[in-house]
């Protein structure tokens, strides 16, 4: 399996940046996939996103600054602690 890339947020149902980036991802020939993430704090998406191996990730309202101040520790240059 490649790269796992995700978009999270609550409600995320009607994101289509997954069938954007899948589109792209096949255009390309790379071997990824872009998911959705339903949860339900900023912290979950954190969590989540690291149980589950993301690579990459968007959050999106209401968990953008939650996510990032649960992420980075308040310090934007600082880069995301996700696996690579």
């Amino acid at each position: 399996m490649g790269n796992i890339y995700a978009v999270a947020g609550n409600p995320i149902l009607a994101s289509r940046s997954p069938r954007m980036f899948n589109a792209a991802f096949r255009e390309l020939s790379l071997d990824a996939v872009y998911t959705r993430l339903a949860v339900t704090t900023a912290e979950e998406v954190i969590t989540t996103a690291r149980e589950a191996g993301i690579d990459g990730l968007n959050i999106t309202s209401p968990f953008k600054a939650g996510g990032r101040s649960t992420a980075v520790g308040d310090t934007l240059q600082s880069p995301l602690p996700f696996p690579t």
